[in-house]
């Protein structure tokens, strides 16, 4: 499974590209996120539970900031086994300055899933994958904002 997307997010490319890596905005925008501890620089475990089309469980998940060029590109991989089965994803970020006070980023993903969850649709996981995408970059940038009125 595979797909793309793009969002503009508030602020610039350093401190957008910046969040990317902090651990409360990473626990406070994935979806499902019930735990998740920072391992070492740019390596993070996240408790999850989520569910997609029925199949409900908990996952126990590795990402990895696998490569980063600060603050134009990073490389993310997620590893992650549950009840549901098994998801071995790989994702690129690109952040371009939009203006002075906003960031373009553009994603692409692959994902291989495996056990029960990967039994379902094809088009009922495309479905899941762009909900919990867009759900993750719409709380991204709620965070994003509300770190920006705390500093201001």
């Amino acid at each position: 499974m595979n797909g793309k997307g793009k969002i503009k997010l508030p602020g610039p490319r350093e401190e957008v590209f910046e969040s990317l890596f902090d651990p409360e905005l990473l626990e406070e925008s994935i979806t499902g996120c019930r735990e998740l501890v920072q391992l070492e620089d740019h390596k993070y475990r996240a408790e999850l539970e989520i569910g997609i089309a029925g199949v409900r469980g908990k996952y126990s998940v590795i990402l990895t900031m696998d490569e980063t060029a600060p603050p134009h590109y990073c490389r993310m991989i997620v590893y992650g086994e549950g009840s549901p089965g098994t998801v071995d994803a790989e994702a690129e970020m690109k952040l371009s300055s939009h203006n002075e006070e906003t960031t373009m980023l553009m994603y692409t993903y692959e994902a291989e899933l495996g056990g029960k969850v990967a039994s379902l649709n094809k088009t009922v996981l495309q479905g899941a994958a762009k909900v919990i995408i867009s759900d993750f970059f719409r709380r991204s940038k709620k965070e994003i904002k509300k770190e920006q009125k705390e500093n201001s």
